[in-house]
């Protein structure tokens, strides 16, 4: 999402007809809903603030063309510069997979995705990853992205983990947001499945660079809350979901 949001706001900015001034009140409107954001986006926030403050000498003059390029080239920098911290956190997690482990994994984070793909192409490791299916769109994102890296793996029901857990090794997480008091915001069930590792005697690793570092503890975090309706043959029902939240 982070890089996702950089390159839309640079693809916005190339095609803006606007005065270096009208460029600095509308982005001011991007960044305000970006801060907005549930739960918070918090990587893509700190990018944000320090390119607005980097941009700002740029939108003093008249030239348009010239508060672009230096926005566009800008936001390139800070694309780079998430792209550097998460290759960082990838090689560190090469360091926690042997051959022959099974890995546990709950989510479609892309820092979980880019070590298990990693240690396949640059360390020839032999692993099984075992899938906790969470929803419709995560769970066959991971299964595609193992499928194309022939990495062998089972996607099984979170509620039959108790059946699967004496043959996990090592749990990987990553994480939305890392709070100052010592909280991690993560997809939904992910306390759950730590919990469960816990009390299994599991090894469980969280992977997250510092972008993922909130100044703001974890209540100001804007926890999503998801009501659903679900249409059963006895009857409908409402079924209310949040993003986790994990006490470390």
């Amino acid at each position: 999402m982070t890089i996702l949001g950089l390159k839309a706001l640079m693809r916005a900015i190339d095609d803006l007809r606007a005065t270096p001034e009208e460029m600095g009140a509308l982005l001011s409107e991007v960044l305000e809903s970006v801060r907005a954001s549930r739960p918070k986006l918090i990587a893509l926030i700190h990018l944000l603030r320090d390119f607005e403050e980097e941009l700002r000498p740029h939108l003093e003059g008249d030239d348009t063309m010239v508060a672009k390029e230096a926005a566009i080239r800008l936001l390139q920098e800070k694309i780079e510069i998430y792209q550097r911290k998460a290759e960082a956190v990838t090689r560190h997690g090469l360091e926690h997979i042997s051959s022959w482990n099974t890995i546990l994994v709950h989510s479609a984070s892309s820092v979980v995705t880019n070590i298990l793909i990693e240690a396949t192409r640059t360390r020839d490791l032999h692993f099984r990853v075992l899938v906790l299916q969470l929803d419709p769109v995560r769970t066959p994102q991971v299964n595609r992205t193992l499928e194309e890296e022939k990495i062998p793996h089972l996607i099984v029901p979170m509620h039959d983990l108790c059946h699967y857990q004496k043959d996990v090794d090592k749990l990987f997480l990553g994480a939305l947001t890392v709070t100052p008091d010592r909280k991690v915001v993560a997809p939904v069930g992910t306390a759950s499945v730590l919990s469960i590792c816990h009390l299994a005697g599991i090894r469980s690793y969280l992977f997250a660079n510092t972008l993922h570092y909130s100044r703001g503890a974890a209540d100001t975090q804007q926890i999503l809350t998801q009501r659903a309706a679900v249409e059963e043959a006895v009857g409908p029902y409402e079924v209310t979901t949040h993003l986790s939240l994990i006490h470390i």
